[in-house]
């Protein structure tokens, strides 16, 4: 049987592509992180981001004590990583199993993760207002550094998956 692989039926390495998806998602959000430092948004109001607002309820949840202030920013920042690896990870194993999974250089990548991330999981977690009530800027500027991320994932994917 010939498996092509741009069908369901293509398999792939997909513990390669988890470990390379891990890997350019890691350079993913460091890449989102100086798209957003080099052309900065002041947010609304004066709340934390989302990231940080997770690794409070996190730590709460693994240690039942309160988060440092002093750890806020580090520990906002270690989240953002960690989710940049797993969405990378999870992005290489689909690319793996579904090549046409890369299409687009990564833009349809980095919208989704604004759709399904932004857009509904930090508002049902409580980490952030619901859509309605955030302005369109900063969906604008969720989306365009979503983009960053998915076309830096995607680039990395593409030149480091041979390795493995």
């Amino acid at each position: 049987m010939t498996i092509v692989m741009n069908s369901p039926d293509a398999t792939g390495n997909v513990g390669a592509g988890l470990l390379a998806g891990a890997l350019a998602g890691l350079t993913a959000a460091w890449a989102m992180n100086a798209a957003q430092a080099a052309f900065p948004v002041k947010p609304a109001g004066n709340a934390d981001p989302a990231t940080v607002r997770a690794a409070r309820k996190l730590n709460r949840f693994s240690t039942g004590k309160k988060l440092a202030q002093g750890r806020k920013r580090q520990a906002g920042t270690t989240v953002h990583y960690a989710f940049g690896a797993f969405l990378g990870a999870l992005y290489g194993a689909a690319t793996e199993r579904y090549p046409r999974a890369a299409a687009g250089w990564g833009l349809p990548f980095g919208l989704a993760i604004t759709a399904i991330a932004d857009e509904a999981i930090v508002p049902a977690l409580g980490l952030g207002p619901a859509p309605w009530a955030t302005p369109g800027k900063t969906h604008a500027y969720g989306a365009a550094s979503h983009m960053v991320f998915g076309a830096v994932a995607e680039a990395v994917r593409k030149i480091i998956r041979p390795l493995f």
